[in-house]
Formats: structure tokens, sequence, C-alpha cells
């Protein structure tokens, strides 16, 4: 089983296989919905903690390319006084983005950068996933009731786990 941080360094290679696992995984069985119900929370959990130790990873990634960019720029300033010639802030900003580590640095940010926005539209569809669950749910049961169908003891597990839900989204 891979860790958070090997799964992260894949999806922050392949954005097209993050986008493949996540579709696969919010993929629906329309015959089980009661059972894609209650596993909702847990598939969201997953790609939540991937998000969340993503924007760790961001905020590293920020803070060392904001260190690189400032040793870059005041490499490209001492530069100036040496030549004896004076530098213009424009001519010193070209110097210090030519040099690799500022490169390197500010591709790791960014890259960091686009696997968290990419993260936040999967849990975004989650979200969706899960409303547009529920409301097929409730569309079902309805039509089950119409019908006449006897309540069983899976629905109330289920009622009692739509309550649970619905209490956590009052606080």
């Amino acid at each position: 089983m891979a860790t958070i941080s090997q799964i992260l360094e894949e999806y922050s290679e392949d954005h097209e296989k993050l986008f493949r696992d996540a579709k696969e995984q919010e993929a629906i069985n329309k015959d089980t919905i009661e059972m894609e119900l209650l596993s909702q929370h847990d598939l969201y959990l997953d790609w939540a903690a991937l998000s969340a130790v993503a924007e760790s990873v961001l905020e590293d990634k920020k803070a060392e390319f904001d260190k690189v960019s400032a040793s870059c720029f005041h490499a490209a300033r001492l530069s100036q006084t040496t030549d004896k010639k004076k530098l213009t802030e424009k001519a010193i900003e070209e110097h210090a983005k030519l040099q690799s580590a500022y490169q390197e640095a500010q591709r790791d940010y960014l890259k960091a950068k686009n696997l968290v926005t990419s993260l936040k539209k999967v849990e975004q569809s989650l979200v969706q996933r899960s409303s547009m669950l529920q409301s097929v749910n409730a569309r079902q049961t309805r039509e089950l009731n119409a019908a006449g169908r006897q309540r069983s003891y899976d629905d109330s597990v289920f009622d009692s786990y739509k309550a649970m839900k619905a209490g956590q989204n009052d606080e």
C-alpha cells in the first residue's frame, strides 16, 4: 500500500491519473445507492486527507521558493556591486529569475499549487456526489413507499445515519 506522500508524488507527476482515479472512485452503482451513501464519507475522507497533506507540502514549497528567491535576488544585487555599474531593479529581477535554483524552486512551487487546486476540485465533486446520492436515495425511498413497501431493518439503520448527518450539518 502506497503512503500519502507517494500518492501525492505520483499525482503531482501525472494529473491525468489523479482525475482517472477520482472518476473511477466516484462512479456510482445505481443498484446500491444506499451502500454508496454509507461509504461516501470514507471516500471523501481519503481525498480530503490527500488534499490536506498537499496543502502542507504547498506551504513548504512556498517557503522554500521565497527563501531561494530572496537568495537569488541578493546574489544579483551583490554582483552589481562587484561590476561597479548600477543595475536597474528590472535587470536584477531578470538576473535572479535566470538562475537555475530560482527556476527549480518556482517549478516545484507551481507543481504543488496545481496539485492542491486539482485535489480541491475532486473534493468539490465529492460534495456534489453526496448531494446527488441523497437526492436519488430520497426519490427511490418515496417511490418504494408509494408502492407500499414495508420498512426493513436496513431502513432504520439508514435513517439513523441520515439523522446523524443532519445533526452534523446543524453544527
